[in-house]
């Protein structure tokens, strides 16, 4: 039977995929039909507990049918921009999460058959879809459009520049902003706005967790008060940990690496880069300089990776978003240079700039 947490978490997801409708049970007349597994996990809550989460997964890669499967979720500028309008109107920035989003989603329209998980499963019978479950390549796409569907509904405009934002009107007047990447929403507006758009989401989806003020967004830390939102990695720089190297090594610079040093070292590179690209452009570099070595890498770059490591948890950072004033009176600022083959092959050059917004 199992653990008695696993079984219970498997419970709880097959309750889903019943309160969701996401399949009916047909008659097994020889329909080619696809495998199912469960992933198990451990979800980590405050205080150090954890809870188990089981999640019925579809064997997507075994349907002969191929169907379109590219999803919008919002860019870096796009939330960027979504935070200084919030931080301008004064509105608070809140965020939600949807469970069990991808079983909420629309109806499919076309047919695809299961195994069933063999704790329900019943001879002679096997599931029809009605929805695009988790692992189905269209899953997440038809997330999307069900979400987008219910937001035009509402009254919200899709952006012409990022499919992922929606943007409500009142009178004329921008009055709320919406973001959606995948199952997590970030939202801003007015009373207007929450009571029109929001509350009928709420409504519309089993909403899990909704935060205001301090959250956690896309790997994002974001508090903000009457003054300004302000966004940080701090704690996620806190946990990346120095690679080690022995002393042996060390008077070895031009050392080749081993596998698996090679493989930490990548696994190192990404965590940098995805800080540098966020929330941290004084490692944009240090990140560029250690991609740039990833076919050849030596001791040399385990040693500039954990000097990197140790700028990134030493120095605090906050990207501020104060108000400006009314945003239709904003300007951009950007500021630009570049370096001439100064990359650690001797020939690629770099470039980079910064783009500031100014008001009042």
């Amino acid at each position: 039977m199992g653990k008695p947490e696993v079984v219970r978490a498997k419970e709880q997801e097959l309750q889903n995929w019943s309160n969701f409708d996401v399949y009916k049970e047909v008659q097994d007349s020889g329909q080619s039909a696809l495998s199912t597994r469960w992933v198990v996990t451990e979800k980590p809550l405050p205080g150090g507990q954890k809870v188990v989460k089981a999640r019925l997964v579809v064997r997507g890669f075994e349907e002969e049918e191929k169907v379109q499967s590219d999803s919008p979720t919002a860019s870096k500028s796009t939330l960027r921009i979504v935070m200084a309008i919030a931080a301008s109107e004064e509105w608070q920035c809140e965020v939600i999460d949807i469970k069990a989003a991808f079983l909420q989603g629309r109806k499919i329209d076309r047919d695809v058959y299961l195994i069933p998980p063999a704790e329900v499963r019943e001879e002679g019978m096997i599931w029809k879809l009605n929805k695009a479950a988790y692992g189905l390549d269209d899953a997440s796409r038809n997330w999307y459009f069900s979400v987008k569907e219910e937001l035009i509904k509402l009254g919200c405009k899709e952006s012409e520049l990022d499919k992922a934002l929606f943007r409500w009107y009142n009178n004329g007047k921008l009055e709320g902003i919406f973001v959606m990447h995948v199952d997590d929403f970030l939202f801003a507006g007015t009373e207007a706005f929450n009571r029109n758009v929001i509350v009928a989401v709420a409504n519309k989806y089993k909403v899990g967790k909704r935060q205001i003020d301090n959250f956690r967004y896309v790997g994002l830390d974001v508090s903000q008060d009457e003054r300004s939102i302000r966004v940080n990695q701090n704690e996620y720089g806190a946990e990346i940990e120095e690679i080690t190297v022995n002393s042996s090594r060390k008077s070895d610079k031009s050392s080749p690496l081993n596998k698996q040093e090679m493989t930490i070292l990548r696994a190192t590179a990404g965590q940098l880069n995805w800080m540098a690209t966020q929330t941290r452009p004084d490692l944009s570099y240090d990140a560029l300089e250690l991609n740039m070595s990833r076919h050849h890498p030596t001791v040399e770059q385990l040693l500039r990776a954990n000097k990197a490591i140790r700028q990134a948890k030493r120095v605090q950072v906050d990207t501020c978003f104060p108000q400006l004033g009314p945003f239709n009176e904003w300007k951009m600022n950007v500021f630009c240079d570049a370096s001439w083959g100064n990359l650690p092959d001797g020939v690629s050059s770099a470039q980079g700039h910064v783009i500031f917004i100014t008001g009042q």
